[in-house]
């Protein structure tokens, strides 16, 4: 019998670098403090993917659905930035973003086209060409077919995919493979960024995990807010109801 995602289920609580992750049901992350009183992503009235609070100790949880029930991830506001591949602006108009594998180039088609990275007729929708991507090969030449399946090893230096958001989109991605050697060194200063950031984060202090005891007071305190207003409605109700008029007044 499946389960929805509000009945009980079991909790997974991992504690990370960045911050922490809850998969469990409704009932058991309300029971944590979270989401208390709120409809949750897919519910009726609820956000459709994404539902954003605040824990009882102030820290930002989105909750997602899965097929878990309900993850509820918790980002540590205390953290150092984490490490980033190389971000710059190499041309006019144009963003370069240095990945794993690939320089990519962001920018409109006339910028990209000024800075020699593309050639008009390469361009995606250009006659002949597909509408969203296009991959030309290190020698010039269009590649026909699918990429990875055509060129031994798939990561050759010099090759670049174009592509374009949507046929209609204004914007273009210029991704241009580096060689081995590059990848093997972009590799080694992100391991060796990744070891000093972990080093650092792991010297400050972490909040105390959550637990449903803690949680507890929040939610006594929710049920008596709302006895309370039911009670004073209630109240209201009565004494309106005490000096209506009957039928036998003259």
């Amino acid at each position: 019998m499946n389960q929805s995602p509000t009945s009980h289920r079991v909790v997974e609580y991992t504690c990370h670098s960045w911050g922490e992750l809850i998969y469990a049901g409704k009932e058991e992350l309300q029971s944590f403090g979270i989401g208390i009183g709120l409809a949750f992503p897919g519910e009726p009235s609820g956000p459709k993917r994404q539902l954003v609070v605040r824990d009882p100790r102030g820290l930002q949880v989105k909750i997602t659905a899965s097929y878990r029930g309900f993850t509820a991830s918790i980002s540590y506001s205390h953290l150092p930035e984490h490490p980033r591949y190389l971000e710059s602006t190499p041309f006019p108009g144009i963003r370069m973003r240095e990945g794993p594998w690939t320089d990519d180039f962001t920018g409109r088609a006339e910028d990209l086209i000024a800075a020699g990275l593309v050639t008009a007729e390469q361009l995606p929708g250009a006659p002949g060409l597909r509408k969203t991507r296009v991959t030309i090969l290190a020698d010039g030449s269009l590649l026909d077919g699918n990429y990875s399946n055509s060129i031994p090893g798939g990561l050759t230096a010099g090759v670049k995919h174009i592509e374009r958001a949507s046929p209609r989109s204004a914007t273009l991605t210029v991704r241009i493979h580096v060689d081995r050697a590059e990848r093997d060194r972009r590799e080694s200063q992100r391991e060796i960024a990744e070891s000093a950031w972990e080093h650092e984060v792991r010297k400050l202090p972490r909040p105390r995990k959550l637990t449903p005891c803690q949680a507890a007071a929040v939610d006594r305190h929710v049920n008596a807010a709302a006895a309370a207003r039911n009670d004073a409605s209630f109240q209201a109700l009565l004494g309106r109801l005490v000096h209506l008029p009957t039928g036998d007044e003259s």
